[in-house]
């Protein structure tokens, strides 16, 4: 429900379901329900809950000893330090999750990882560190992360100076995020609209809306390609 634009009701399920495995005394699932309610809640901008439902989620992890979890966590609650200008702290948080989900071999969790590191690094000036950190090859196939990489992608190209390549990248994710159905939350865009911000102030309107009508008239291999052509510059 979160991704298809519906937190409210993503908030009240998961708040159902976490009383539920409260009252059964089951401290996995609870931290599920705490790391689903924390995603939530930052997508709903109540950052201040959404990092005390995290921190509690990484806590009961621990305390479990459930490492593949545990770094789901982790990773979420980086992101959220992000949010709020921890830069530090994020990368500090990510890199414990990164280093787990490498451990419990998890591609997928060891490429969301790389790509909060990525916009951390990116958020704290460093953009061709940003660049190099990040495999922008989704080889996991999942959809979100895919339409996120090209989104952090214009981000990064944007900190470059790359325009072109910036509006083509913005043009593909918001085609994704419409034939998957998946809004991008107010506090995403309005981060992206700040990243790229720059970029698009650079030319004209008229150049910024031809390159964003080409990227979004372009095939997912030919986007796919475009992300390639950013991770070998």
């Amino acid at each position: 429900m979160d991704q298809q634009g519906e937190p409210d009701a993503a908030r009240r399920m998961f708040e159902r379901s976490l009383a539920i495995w409260r009252e059964l005394g089951d401290r996995v699932e609870q931290a599920r329900q705490l790391n689903s309610l924390g995603i939530t809640y930052r997508h709903l901008g109540q950052l201040a809950k959404a990092r005390a439902l995290l921190e509690e989620a990484v806590a009961l992890n621990r305390e479990a000893d459930n490492m593949a979890t545990l770094a789901a966590s982790l990773a979420n609650l980086g992101q959220l330090e992000s949010s709020l200008g921890r830069w530090d702290r994020a990368m500090v948080v990510v890199q414990e999750a990164l280093l787990l989900d490498r451990q419990y071999g998890s591609p997928f969790g060891v490429a969301v990882d790389q790509s909060s590191l990525a916009l951390a690094t990116l958020r704290s000036g460093r953009p061709r560190e940003a660049r190099d950190l990040y495999d922008y090859v989704a080889s996991s196939g999942n959809v979100s992360l895919f339409i996120s990489t090209l989104e952090l992608a214009a981000a990064i190209t944007a900190a470059l100076e790359d325009p072109s390549l910036t509006a083509r990248l913005l043009g593909a994710a918001t085609t994704g995020r419409h034939e998957s159905e998946m809004p991008i939350s107010e506090q995403e865009a309005a981060m992206i609209d700040e990243l790229v911000a720059p970029a698009r102030e650079s030319v004209t309107a008229q150049e910024w809306d031809a390159w964003l009508a080409a990227g979004r008239a372009l095939p997912q291999p030919e986007a796919l390609a475009l992300l390639r052509s950013l991770s070998s510059a």
